[in-house]
């Protein structure tokens, strides 16, 4: 398994990997799901649209908890990305992925990818998640209270007191704006490194026992192949709880960041 996605094929000359494949394989299935449920729900909800419901109360209530009435801006980020991640995490896991090759170029290319495993994924949704932050944090407490988290202007006052404590106030502004900066590099690469090393170990569960000799006993010789089948269940199994645990990481995360530069009590 290559750390970097490879590309299946090219369309008007940009490249489109395995990777871009399943992330529009994800938002179909999402589209489709929200398809199914608005149109065929009903007062007396099914499974699936029981199971949307609880979701969509348990994210509500959470978001509330914390941001009040900010709630109703900032709950729709949360669910969206909880959903588009754990979506992609699962899918990473269902057979086919990573096993069902093309070959391009004389090069076996895996046709499907799970779309978090893939960095320049993980960097959008951080990217997107930070600047939605930002935006609704100028637009809900005002540029200058914002420009002021980070460049204390409205404390200056000329004197010398007042000036020295401007420029340390200023250090410390400088160093919020880095860490909103780290912000983006930590979502990015706990969500990345949690996937592609879960997939990869799995990988590597199911190549050892594909590889190894067949076993000669009593002038029988057992394959241990059919292992390579049943070996990774437990990893996939652990795997199946951290692709919930990732995502619900990575939006309680953003819903944090939202509700905290959007009130202007901090």
């Amino acid at each position: 398994m290559q750390l970097a996605p490879q590309t299946v094929f090219t369309l008007f000359g940009f490249p489109i990997t395995n990777t871009v494949i399943t992330t529009l394989i994800v938002n179909i299935v999402i589209v489709t799901i929200i398809f199914i449920v608005t149109r065929f729900g009903g007062l007396v909800p099914g499974k699936v649209q029981n199971a949307v419901e609880m979701a969509v109360e348990y994210f509500y209530s959470a978001t509330e908890s914390i941001a009040g009435k900010r709630a109703e801006f900032i709950y729709p980020w949360v669910a969206t990305i909880f959903i588009f991640i754990v979506l992609s995490n699962i899918m990473g896991l269902l057979p086919g992925f990573e096993s069902i090759y093309i070959i391009s170029g004389g090069e076996h290319i895996p046709l499907l990818r799970s779309a978090t495993s893939d960095l320049n994924t993980t960097l959008a949704l951080a990217a997107v998640s930070l600047a939605a932050v930002h935006f609704y944090a100028i637009k809900y407490t005002g540029a200058g209270y914002y420009v002021n988290r980070f460049v204390p202007y409205k404390s200056l006052k000329f004197t010398l007191s007042a000036v020295l404590m401007f420029f340390v106030f200023l250090f410390v502004g400088a160093i919020e704006a880095v860490s909103e900066l780290v912000k983006v590099v930590s979502l990015s690469f706990r969500l990345f490194g949690n996937v592609y090393s879960g997939e990869l170990v799995i990988n590597t569960i199911a190549t050892t026992f594909l590889n190894i000799a067949p076993i000669n006993a009593l002038g029988i010789s057992i394959s241990l192949r059919p292992l390579a089948y049943f070996a990774p269940f437990f990893m996939m199994l652990l795997e199946f709880f951290i692709a919930i645990i990732q995502a619900l990481v990575f939006a309680m995360l953003t819903m944090s960041f939202m509700a905290t530069l959007t009130s202007r009590e901090t």
